[in-house]
C-alpha cells in the first residue's frame, strides 16, 4: 500500500479542517481537538447526518400540513353540500337558518369540493406533466379569455332584451349575469370531474380487492382513504353542477334572473327626481346622465335565495317597456324643449 507524499496529506488535512470549520460554526473550539483525518472526517459526516434529518423532518412537516388542509377542506366541504342537500323547512332556528340560506351553502360546499377535485388533479404525474409546458398554459388562457368574452355577449344580450337599454348601464349586473353565463358555457367540463371520480373509483377498487385477498403489496392507508374522499367529493360536485345548470339556471329562467340583478345592483329607489312617482325605482341612462329608466313595479331581492330560485314558476313576468323620462329636480325648472321620451316599440 503507497503511501502519499507529505506535502499531499498536508493539504488533504488543511482542506477537511477548512470543511470542518464551516459546518462547526456552532463549535468552532472543537477543532482543537483534531488530531487525524478519521477525526475530521467522523465529525463531518455527524453533521450531514444531522442535516439530513432536519431536512427530512422539515419535508415532514410541511407533508403533514398540506395533507391536514386537504382533509379539513374535503370534510368541510362534504358536511357543507350534505347539510344544505338535508334541509327542510321547519324545526328549530338553526334549521330555519339552515333552510334559508340553504343555497349560499350549497354553493360554499359545491366550490369546496371543485378545490378538492382540483388538488387531486394537479396532484397526477398526467397534469403536472402537461402544466410544465408553456403552450398549454396560453392555450388554457385564451380559452379562458374566449369563454369570457362570449359570456360577456349572452349577458349583455340578455340585459338588452329586458330593459331595452345598452347593457353598459348596467354594469353591476352584467358582472354577475357574466359569471352565471359562463358557468353555463363550461358546464361540459363536468364531464372532466366524472372521468376523473371514475379513476379515483378504480384506486379505491383496486385497494380494496387487494385488501380482500391479502396480497402481501403495501399499500397506503392514507391514499386509499383520499381516493375514497376525493370520489365523494367528485360526486357532490357533478350532483351540484346538474341540479343547477338544470334546476336553477336554464335558459328559460335568464330573463327573470338578469331582471332581479338588474333592479337590485343598478337601479335605485332613492332618488331626487321630482317628476317620477316616490318610490319608483330609476336607472340613469345616457351620455350626460340626464334621463331615467323608470320601473314602478315593487320587486324586492333581498338575499342570495331569492336570486337562486328566480323563474316562471316564482316570479311575474319582467315588464314589456318601460318609461324614459328627462330627470328633473328642483333647483331644476321643467324644460318644454325637452319632452318625455316615448317608449320604443316593442
Amino acid at each position: 500500500m503507497s503511501h502519499q507524499p507529505p506535502d499531499r496529506a498536508a493539504s488533504y488535512q488543511q482542506a477537511l479542517e477548512a470543511i470542518a470549520r464551516e459546518i462547526a460554526h456552532h463549535d468552532p473550539m472543537r477543532l482543537e481537538r483534531y488530531r487525524t483525518l478519521k477525526d475530521l472526517l467522523h465529525d463531518i459526516a455527524a453533521e450531514a447526518r444531522e442535516a439530513g434529518r432536519h431536512r427530512r423532518r422539515a419535508e415532514m412537516v410541511d407533508e403533514l400540513a398540506v395533507s391536514s388542509s386537504r382533509w379539513v377542506l374535503a370534510v368541510l366541504a362534504i358536511i357543507l353540500v350534505l347539510m344544505a342537500s338535508l334541509a327542510r323547512p321547519g324545526g328549530d332556528s338553526l334549521a330555519t337558518w339552515v333552510w334559508n340560506h340553504r343555497h349560499a351553502i350549497l354553493g360554499c360546499g359545491a366550490l369546496g369540493t371543485m378545490a378538492v377535485v382540483g388538488i387531486s388533479l394537479e396532484r397526477t404525474s398526467f397534469v403536472r406533466t402537461l402544466w410544465g409546458h408553456g403552450s398549454v398554459k396560453l392555450l388554457v388562457g385564451v380559452t379562458i379569455s374566449a369563454i369570457l368574452v362570449c359570456a360577456s355577449a349572452q349577458a349583455s344580450a340578455a340585459l338588452n332584451a329586458v330593459f331595452q337599454v345598452d347593457a353598459s348601464a348596467l354594469p353591476y349586473a352584467r358582472a354577475i349575469l357574466t359569471g352565471v353565463m359562463a358557468y353555463k358555457m363550461t358546464c361540459w367540463l363536468f364531464a372532466i370531474v366524472a372521468f376523473f371520480g371514475l379513476t379515483h373509483a378504480v384506486v379505491l377498487g383496486t385497494a380494496l380487492r387487494s385488501k380482500v385477498k391479502g396480497s402481501d403489496e403495501p399499500i397506503s392507508f392514507e391514499e386509499t382513504v383520499w381516493s375514497g374522499a376525493a370520489l365523494v367529493c367528485a360526486a357532490c360536485a357533478l350532483a351540484v353542477a346538474w341540479a343547477a345548470s338544470s334546476r336553477y339556471f336554464p335558459d328559460d329562467a335568464m330573463p327573470y334572473k338578469a331582471y332581479r340583478l338588474g333592479r337590485a345592483l343598478d337601479f335605485d329607489s332613492s332618488h331626487t327626481c321630482t317628476n317620477v312617482q316616490p318610490g319608483a325605482a330609476v336607472l340613469f341612462i345616457g351620455p350626460d346622465q340626464a334621463h331615467v329608466l323608470v320601473d314602478e313595479n315593487a320587486i324586492d331581492t333581498p338575499d342570495l335565495e331569492t336570486f337562486v330560485i328566480a323563474g316562471p314558476a316564482t316570479d311575474a313576468d319582467p315588464p314589456k317597456t318601460f318609461s324614459r323620462v328627462r330627470c328633473q329636480t328642483e333647483s331644476q325648472p321643467p324644460q318644454s324643449a325637452a319632452p318625455e321620451l316615448s317608449p320604443p316599440a316593442s
